[in-house]
């Protein structure tokens, strides 16, 4: 309440957490929210809600996409670097419906093989890997503009290799009739290449594969489902010598969930960062959706 000329004005700012398909708060209330108000918020309206506690909290549920589209021979010229691979992202991928996003809508994506969604191109055709939370400016093929990361690693790789692993897309709709489309990395591993002062050593997951996805929803919700991240070791490569295991991911724990989460519009300047280079913020059967509120700020003369 501010007292302004003998004349009392009051700000109301009322908030109220929107998601779908979940008991506490229905999809099709017409309510508003304060961005100012959540302590998550971007500057667009983004916020996020995850699968902890406390309330309001989701629930995990999963979606199987490896009955989808195998896109994994759609990634295109890897570049190697210290024997990580990079590659390009598939060409653009048609969406069953026109998805929102930062008040543009888009009818086609590309998919990177390191975890992460972009509405075009980047500048060079790669995404490597994130340096920076999000938003950020830094280079484009380090933090892209429309771009939506489910987990992208933070200096290192993600590779798609052996017969069990792929990306997959799946589109459906949900029990409460809305569209979605889901994107699945599936049994994928993390290389990393760490100076270890006396040469590069290429770190990888060992045998723990990583499976996670992204789902859009026509109304413009994002939600990411990590079903497998957690790495238990890591094994540690000098040039073509043996390998050394790790447990104590301490030091090399950039193989688990080490890496970005969020999202980040056009402009690179408005952005919302999940996590970022925590290692252990993100846990097997955790959820966490993103979803635009709407702002409301009403001024009252008493």
């Amino acid at each position: 309440m501010i007292k302004k000329n003998g004349t009392l004005m009051v700000l109301s700012l009322v908030m109220v957490l929107l998601l779908p398909s979940l008991p506490l708060i229905a999809d099709e209330e017409d309510t508003t929210v304060s961005a100012a108000a959540s302590s998550t918020a971007d500057a667009a309206g983004y916020s996020w809600v995850n699968s902890k506690s406390p309330d309001p909290k989701l629930t995990f549920e999963w979606i199987d996409a490896t009955g989808g589209t195998a896109v994994k021979s759609q990634f295109r010229y890897p570049y190697s670097y210290y024997d990580c691979y990079f590659y390009q992202g598939t060409p653009p991928i048609a969406l069953p419906f026109a998805f929102p996003f930062y008040g543009d809508k888009y009818s086609q994506i590309y998919i990177w093989p390191n975890g992460g969604l972009t509405f075009q191109d980047t500048s060079n055709g790669y995404w490597y890997y994130a340096n920076y939370a999000f938003p950020s400016t830094y280079y484009d093929y380090y933090e892209p503009a429309l771009c939506i990361a489910g987990l992208v690693r933070y200096y290192g790789s993600v590779q798609i290799s052996g017969t069990d692993a792929n990306v997959y897309t799946l589109s459906g709709v949900n029990e409460t009739g809305v569209k979605y489309w889901v994107c699945e990395w599936h049994n994928v591993q993390v290389y990393y290449p760490y100076n270890y002062g006396t040469g590069y050593y290429k770190i990888y997951s060992g045998d723990n594969k990583m499976t996670y996805e992204t789902i859009l929803y026509e109304d413009g919700n994002i939600r990411f489902n990590f079903l497998d991240v957690t790495t238990s070791r890591v094994d540690m490569y000098y040039g073509g010598g043996t390998s050394t295991t790790y447990t104590d991911l301490t030091t090399y724990g950039q193989c688990g969930t080490y890496g970005l989460c969020g999202i980040q519009d056009k402009t690179r300047t408005i952005g919302l960062t999940y996590a970022f280079n925590s290692y252990g913020a993100i846990k097997d059967g955790e959820s966490v959706l993103i979803k635009q509120f709407k702002t409301s700020i009403d001024n009252v003369m008493i």
